[in-house]
């Protein structure tokens, strides 16, 4: 495949130097972009986008709250996800008339084509949250589902699907819809005015499964009103010129590489014919159908396989593992099934055990840090809702570092999601005990009357 990737996305930075050193980290370590998330500083994004541009790496990214849309499109930044206009320049407005609130969203799109920024609306998205918030046993239920590994799967399923609980009130359900109508339109007239749109899917967020959700998102333009050509070019030609890439890819051209779709049908005529693949050139390289699907049916057992692996390391070379987690699984959504499954077969007589076996091993692996261990508990209590399996890592966090009013404040958490207050009581005076100034046990013995 060819990649093209941003670094680690830099969710905060509040100063010109800290924003010059990730740029540096980044930019040393091979990357092709930085991406930049929302609590960034308006003098930080400036650094940021500035030495970016000095390294010759591109930027993308949210809208910082602090610079606005008007900051992110004088820095020229290609933006991610058209939901991204509504939370900020669009936000005033919700509320209003109709029709102020239309003018701002031809206001928004102009100043956007203005700039020559392009947006990556990622509709797939923002429709796929309102699927899963109506009819969640139904998105579960399409085919692709089943070539994601069952650790990515298991947040997406009932009762620990965020879209489902968030959006239980049918009026936040029809906002949903709503705001979808909204993206759509900013879609449409930033498209109108010839600006450029992009495809992009935001593949991996809770029902959107990589490769499948291309054509829904090539259909979703059409639905804001782009033509199948422009629909098309959105995913070829466009990304390839945002990219900077346009010379080697993206268009059928004597000299270009050879990346190309065969289909059975027409797209120009039906957008729904991009399913109907006999095959995939890449780099000149010809993938059949039937080989090709042969690749996806092997992809549950190569999960299993990489399961197996990790399992293995983790019980036999723990150092080698934290390297190929890091390399395989960098949302530690593995990892969290890993641990899980061997707390559940109680492995080594516990997390603790395991915990001390790996520090003894490897004094300085990254999974015996108190750090590490804290997430992980963290997944275990709030995205696992394994409440007893995170008291017991929190536990073990406080044998091995006892002075870390952290840890116990933690394990007092968890206490108190399990519904013992007194415990949890107990454990957050500890933690006040070691720091008197730790600010989170203070307000909770606070609301605990403690």
């Amino acid at each position: 495949p060819t990649i093209f990737t941003c670094g680690p996305t830099i969710y905060q930075c509040q100063t010109v130097d800290e924003a010059r050193k990730f740029v540096k980290e980044q930019s040393e370590a091979g990357y092709d972009g930085i991406k930049i998330y929302n609590d960034v500083s308006a003098e930080a994004f400036e650094a940021l986008t500035e030495s970016a541009r000095q390294s010759g790496m591109m930027t993308v990214g949210h809208i910082p709250r602090s610079a606005g849309l008007k900051g992110v499109l004088q820095a020229r930044m290609p933006i991610a996800h058209a939901e991204e206009l509504m939370y900020t320049y669009l936000s005033p407005y919700f509320g209003k008339p109709k029709a102020e609130f239309a003018v701002a969203v031809k206001e928004a799109a102009r100043m956007t084509v203005a700039a020559k920024v392009p947006l990556t609306a990622t509709l797939v998205t923002y429709d796929h949250i309102w699927r899963q918030a109506t009819d969640l046993p139904k998105l579960l239920s399409r085919a692709e589902t089943k070539f994601l590994p069952s650790w990515e799967l298991k947040g997406w399923q009932p009762g620990r699907n965020t879209y489902e609980t968030r959006f239980k009130d049918p009026k936040a359900q029809t906002a949903l819809v709503s705001r979808l109508q909204i993206q759509k339109d900013l879609i449409a007239e930033i498209h109108r005015l010839g600006g450029t749109i992009v495809v992009g899917t935001d593949s991996m967020c809770p029902g959107v499964v990589p490769g499948f959700s291309v054509p829904e998102e090539v259909a979703n333009l059409a639905s804001a009103g782009f033509s199948p050509y422009e629909a098309l070019r959105a995913a070829t030609l466009d990304p390839a010129q945002v990219l900077r890439q346009a010379k080697e890819f993206g268009s059928v051209s004597v000299g270009k590489r050879a990346d190309l779709l065969l289909l059975d049908a027409n797209p120009l005529v039906d957008l729904s014919n991009l399913r109907r693949r006999r095959g995939v050139m890449a780099r000149g390289r010809w993938h059949s159908e039937t080989v090709l699907q042969q690749r996806l049916a092997e992809t549950p057992r190569q999960y299993d396989a990489s399961f197996a692996k990790a399992l293995n390391l983790l019980q036999n070379d723990p150092s080698a593992l934290s390297s190929y987690l890091n390399q395989n699984d960098p949302m530690k959504r593995m990892t969290n099934q890993l641990f899980l499954e061997t707390l559940k077969k109680g492995t080594d007589g516990g997390f603790a055990r395991l915990l001390e076996r790996i520090k003894i091993q490897d004094p300085k692996n990254p999974m015996g840090a108190e750090e590490f261990v804290n997430d992980l508990g963290y997944s275990l209590l709030k995205t696992e809702k394994e409440i007893d399996m995170a008291i017991s890592i929190f536990g073990a966090n406080v044998q091995f570092n006892p002075k870390s009013p952290n840890a116990l404040d933690s394990l007092a958490e968890a206490y108190l999601d399990k519904g013992d207050k007194a415990k949890a009581i107990e454990l957050y005076k500890k933690a006040i005990e070691i720091d008197p100034t730790f600010q989170n046990a203070k307000i909770m013995l606070k609301k605990l009357g403690g």
